[in-house]
């Protein structure tokens, strides 16, 4: 796979990705379960763009979610753990940023609200 072809497939799947994310922001905008709405909108980002190696000492990647699907798909069986890692890496970060982000996203509530 030469590196043009490489980088225009990722260009793709970040562009495809970018607008589909916009609407799935609009879908998640609720007033009253906030929270629920900012934890989906996390973990789906951290889905669909955690990278992980293609192949076993391959030089390439693809999004962790691809890998781990075609290997299991395939019954290669070693995309648990080039994939799965690095999904349960970013996935343990993501819930700190949630909860730091909702730690501050009470704090903003707080404040409003004494305000008024």
């Amino acid at each position: 796979m030469s590196a043009t072809y490489y980088f225009s497939l990722w260009a793709v799947y970040i562009i495809a990705f970018v607008v589909a994310y916009r609407f799935f922001w609009e879908f998640t905008r609720w007033p009253k379960v906030w929270w629920l709405g900012s934890f989906l909108r996390i973990m789906v980002l951290i889905l669909f763009l955690t990278p992980a190696t293609q192949s076993e000492g391959g030089e390439f990647l693809s999004p962790a979610w691809i890998t781990l699907v075609f290997d299991e798909l395939q019954g290669i069986g070693d995309g648990w753990f080039r994939a799965g890692i690095n999904l349960m890496a970013a996935t343990a970060l993501g819930v700190i940023v949630y909860f730091v982000h909702l730690v501050f996203s009470l704090i903003q509530r707080r404040r409003k609200i004494k305000k008024s």
